[in-house]
């Protein structure tokens, strides 16, 4: 609260009021004066007793041109964030318009509601996204959006921008998308970048071929069949290269032994019938001879009788004395044959070399030249399943030995196996006499010991040799 001065108690100078030299007040007298006014200044002051100043706030203190305090007051402290020239700042009192920080470090706490951060700055200039968007930069200082494309479409270039493609329309260089086809039809080129279809056949039997144009479906060729009015027989000259179901007559009987002067031809198959008990031969009767079945682009077929009787076909040279050779083969040097031994899907096929005591051999590539010998039980279809037996089809108790490799002193041999091999499983105790080199697999085995003689009675599957003397673990 004010106060009242008491300006009795405040001593006066203690010599005359007037300088007696200069005859006006004396120095000591003016001050005096000058003094009082200056303290009291109208008797009475602003200042209230107190505690100015504290951690949060400052005293503010008023003074008056006589160097007196007429007010004190706390104000509260209220910094300038350009008066902040070091140290740190709790977070909690950071409030008002930063234009200026240009500190480094990491902001933990706070949401982030300023205008988008630019991609000049790292951002994305990005304030909304729509579920599915892609972002990827075009120009400015935004990524652009590429909204979710149609079910299946796929997602390419335009060579400026990312798109949603149909990939139905969708090309990789020059192999194009397949479109346009339907179930069981099968596509090629007819031109640069046309693809076109053809169509699957409406009946069995046909294969695919060539026009010298474009693919097409062929019937495969049947049995032949004769011509209502028959074939007139031979009369010893030449017959024409073809014949139509005109003329009379009956089909040349194989007991009349004709002599043809031209090739006979056939579209189908070329059956030579007779009694159960007639030999039908097909043969040369010149020096060298050729026997050919099929033409270009056509397929022979020789058929043993029709009945469901046992019958034999020989493929023989004739007589016994001298030396025979039976080529099965192609006669050409350059090309591919095939050569089926065997029957139709569904048939047994039994194929015997040599007989009685007699040795057979068959030779492959019989030639000096490098070449190669595949034994396939040809083509596979998926579940179907097909074996080789290489082995013998004699009586119980017989004795096979089956040699792979070069059987010339000196020759070197190599076998590859391209799969799994299986040995044949036996019991310790039916283990057939082996020799030296011999493996097999026994599925007894009792405690066994690698090297070791093999002792049945176990539970142990586990291959074995033969060292000469006995069987052995290994």
């Amino acid at each position: 609260m004010a106060q009242t001065l008491n300006y009795t108690r405040i001593p006066a100078p203690r010599v005359s009021l007037v300088d007696p030299q200069t005859g006006i007040v004396s120095n000591e007298w003016f001050r005096f004066f000058n003094n009082l006014y200056a303290i009291s200044y109208s008797g009475t002051t602003t200042t209230t007793a107190g505690t100015y100043g504290s951690a949060t706030n400052v005293a503010q203190i008023t003074i008056n041109d006589f160097g007196v305090t007429t007010a004190l007051s706390n104000v509260p402290i209220a910094i300038d964030a350009t008066q902040i020239v070091s140290g740190n700042i709790n977070t909690a009192r950071i409030q008002g318009a930063y234009t200026g920080i240009t500190g480094v470090g990491t902001l933990t706490l706070g949401t982030w509601n300023a205008t988008p951060i630019t991609t000049t700055y790292g951002g994305t200039g990005l304030t909304s996204y729509a579920a599915g968007d892609l972002s990827y930069y075009a120009a400015g200082t935004a990524l652009s959006n590429l909204a979710i494309g149609s079910s299946t479409y796929l997602l390419t270039s335009s060579g400026t921008a990312p798109q949603w493609t149909n990939p139905t329309t969708v090309t990789v260089g020059k192999a194009t998308n397949v479109a346009g086809g339907l179930a069981n039809q099968i596509p090629y080129q007819t031109a640069v970048d046309t693809t076109s279809f053809i169509v699957a056949p409406t009946v069995s039997n046909t294969y695919l071929n060539w026009s010298g144009t474009a693919f097409q479906w062929t019937a495969a060729g049947g049995s032949m069949v004769y011509p209502a009015a028959g074939i007139a027989n031979s009369t010893g000259s030449a017959w024409g290269t073809s014949y139509t179901t005109s003329g009379t007559g009956t089909v040349v009987a194989l007991t009349d032994s004709p002599t043809f002067t031209t090739a006979i031809t056939s579209t189908g198959a070329l059956q030579l019938t007779g009694d159960a008990t007639t030999n039908q031969n097909i043969a040369t009767t010149q020096t060298t001879g050729t026997l050919s079945i099929g033409g270009t682009g056509a397929t022979g077929t020789i058929t043993l009788g029709q009945s469901t009787g046992v019958q034999i076909l020989n493929i023989a040279t004739g007589a016994a004395t001298g030396t025979k050779t039976v080529n099965i083969g192609r006669l050409a040097t350059a090309g591919t044959t095939s050569i089926f031994l065997g029957s139709v899907s569904g048939a047994n096929n039994t194929i015997s070399l040599g007989g009685g005591t007699s040795t057979g051999t068959i030779s492959i590539n019989n030639t000096t030249g490098t070449a190669s010998t595949n034994i396939t039980t040809g083509a596979t279809l998926t579940g179907v399943t097909k074996t080789v037996n290489i082995g013998t089809a004699g009586a119980s108790g017989s004795t096979t030995t089956i040699t792979i490799g070069s059987a010339v002193s000196g020759a070197t041999s190599t076998t590859t196996n391209n799969g799994l091999f299986k040995l044949q499983s036996y019991t310790v105790a039916t283990l057939p006499t082996g020799t030296v080199g011999s493996k097999s697999f026994v599925t007894d085995a009792l405690a066994p010991t690698f090297g070791a003689a093999v002792v049945g009675g176990g539970a142990v599957g586990i291959p074995v040799y033969h060292d000469g003397t006995s069987w052995k673990v290994g």
